[in-house]
């Protein structure tokens, strides 16, 4: 199943009175069986290079699915970090080359988290 990769670069507020994406972006189109675990998510973003290796587990919270068409990621602290969407539409596959290839690449580290 393909997912399209929304990166929530753009960021505002503080764990106290919540969160606001002032602005994402969609980096890539990632490959994933139906209703991938939150291992296999974050393996795969390491492997392409969208997460810093150094990235723990336990540093990014998965949200669950929405209505089965997402999954929201946050880090510890609630901080929106990155979404996955369910994409059947292959109208804009040129965009992208084989599983991914993403220009503006945000790595997350645990630093950052």
């Amino acid at each position: 199943m393909k997912y399209r990769l929304i990166n929530y670069f753009d960021v505002w507020g503080n764990a106290r009175e919540g969160w606001e994406v002032n602005n994402l972006c969609e980096d890539a189109i990632v490959y994933f069986p139906d209703y991938p675990s939150k291992e296999e998510i974050i393996k795969k973003l390491k492997s392409i290079g969208w997460l810093k290796k150094s990235v723990r587990m336990a540093s990014i919270i998965d949200t669950g699915l929405g209505d089965g068409d997402f999954i929201d990621f946050e880090d510890r602290r609630g901080m929106p970090i990155f979404r996955l969407e369910r994409n059947e539409d292959t109208e804009n596959e040129t965009c992208y080359h084989k599983e991914y290839s993403g220009i503006n690449i945000r790595r997350v580290s645990d630093e950052a988290i």
